[in-house]
């Protein structure tokens, strides 16, 4: 739904964090150097894409790359709400294609948020000594993001 883009733009802003090095590489607010290079994206304008250019990323960057690359890719304006806040931050977190996986026939809040925890188990089970450290708190932000877009409807 339109209308809940910025409710669910906060609540990614609420729930990344700043700058770190983890399992996806340089990271700032959820923006990856993998997607910095993928965009293109050479915030210090010096000619090449790097870690430095993610120390750059802010909100106004996060709002551009979250919208088109996650928001829009998987229809989100169209969701209904409830559901909408809960697939954006799935895309954001676990990309597009994971969250419009779970969408399929899935107009349920609760179902959704339900597969989206059994998504981060299977992952994490799969490869526990990579992933498995992040399944308590991807578990929290499945459960806060549920939370959020509750108070959406």
């Amino acid at each position: 739904m339109k209308e809940n883009f910025e409710p669910t733009l906060t609540f990614i802003l609420k729930a990344e964090g700043g700058y770190t090095v983890d399992h996806a590489g340089a990271t700032q607010m959820g923006v990856t150097i993998r997607l910095i290079r993928a965009l293109k994206l050479d915030l210090d304008h010096d000619g090449d894409t790097d870690n430095d250019d993610v120390k750059l990323v802010d909100a106004d960057v996060v709002r551009r790359v979250f919208r088109k690359e996650f928001w829009d890719r998987i229809g989100a304006d169209k969701l209904p709400p409830g559901i909408d806040l809960q697939a954006a931050d799935f895309a954001y977190n676990a990309g597009p294609l994971a969250a419009t996986k779970i969408l399929y026939n899935n107009c349920d809040p609760i179902l959704y948020r339900e597969r989206r925890i059994a998504f981060y188990e299977r992952l994490c089970v799969r490869d526990s000594k990579k992933y498995g450290k992040y399944l308590r708190g991807w578990t929290n932000r499945a459960m806060a993001a549920y939370e959020a877009a509750m108070k959406t409807i």
